[in-house]
Formats: structure tokens, sequence, C-alpha cells
């Protein structure tokens, strides 16, 4: 669950979701090895047409960028798509940008 206080407009911003997450055991320790996070609501006002990520937040003029980059990730879907099921959980590399 995430709240934040906004700038402008509406004062409180909430979302939920969840990571996905698949661990390994390296060296006697667990720990995280991929990990994907979806969004699953979002406080609206009214129900979005599609699940996309983009339509499930309450921040307002994304840039298109951002929002294609949210359609274009994993996609809650309430059934047996959804990514919570993958098996293994793969992860898009070229979703992922290097850090420095």
């Amino acid at each position: 669950m995430f709240v934040g206080l906004n700038r402008q407009g509406t004062p409180l911003a909430m979302s939920g979701g969840c990571y996905i997450d698949r661990l390994g055991k390296r060296g006697g320790r667990w720990a995280i090895v991929e990990r994907i996070c979806v969004r699953d609501w979002a406080p609206l006002d009214k129900i979005p047409e599609n699940l996309d990520q983009s339509e499930l937040t309450s921040v307002k003029g994304l840039p298109e960028a951002i929002k294609t980059l949210m359609r274009t990730g994993a996609q809650i879907s309430r059934d047996r798509n959804d990514p919570s099921y993958m098996r293994p959980l793969r992860v898009d590399r070229s979703r992922v940008t290097p850090k420095d």
C-alpha cells in the first residue's frame, strides 16, 4: 500500500499492489532474485475500462512515455493469467535500467 501527500490537487494519494518475488538461496542465504511490482487498486472516480497499470493510478497527467511503460509491463488479470501465477517468475530485462 502506498499513501502520499500531493503538492497540488487532491491532498492524499493512495494505491495498492504487490511485489511478486522469486527467491533463491546463495551462499546458504535466501534472497530475492527477481521482483516485479504490480498495482492492484487505487481510489478512482470511476471503474476503468481496462485493468492496465496506467489506469490503476490516482496520479493524473502522467507523461505518455510513463503510461506506455506502465501498460507494457506485467498486468493484473484476476484469473490464471495474472503475473502472481507465473512460474518461474520471469522479468523482462529490456525494461530494467542498469544502475550506475
